[in-house]
């Protein structure tokens, strides 16, 4: 018996300054980051190939099974290296943030991922 292949996950980011293009093995968590690509907002060239690039090739019928999220204009995603040991002290959050980021963290709701299975961090089983 032939079974289909599972979907790759393709994921689009655009913010004011970049176009971004993520492809995983999977659509849903756990997943692992295959490829990543970038281009400038204005670059219409540069767009064009990665989307060719990441597209999957056209199913028979002409469909692709999708997705769709809207994430806020505001939101930011970052990736730093936190000391567990510290994140019991109750100002290292927040000065951490300030300091790396260069955000005011009362401005944000902040959540910390597990890098390697993107789930929530669990600060209170943190060594």
């Amino acid at each position: 018996m032939l079974f289909a292949a599972k979907p790759k996950g393709i994921f689009a980011e655009f913010t004011d300054h970049s176009r971004r293009v993520v492809r995983a093995n999977a659509a849903t968590p756990p997943l692992v980051i295959e490829e990543l690509a970038e281009c400038d907002q204005g670059d219409e060239e540069g767009w064009k190939e990665l989307v060719e690039h990441f597209l999957p090739k056209k199913a028979p019928n002409g469909l692709l099974q999708a997705t769709c999220a809207v994430s806020p204009l505001g939101r930011l995603i970052r990736r730093a290296t936190i000391d567990p040991k510290k994140l019991k002290e109750p100002s290292y959050l927040s000065e951490f943030t300030a300091s790396q980021f260069r955000i005011q963290p009362d401005d944000y709701n902040l959540a910390l991922l597990n890098f390697e299975h993107g789930t929530e961090y669990d600060t209170a089983k943190a060594q």
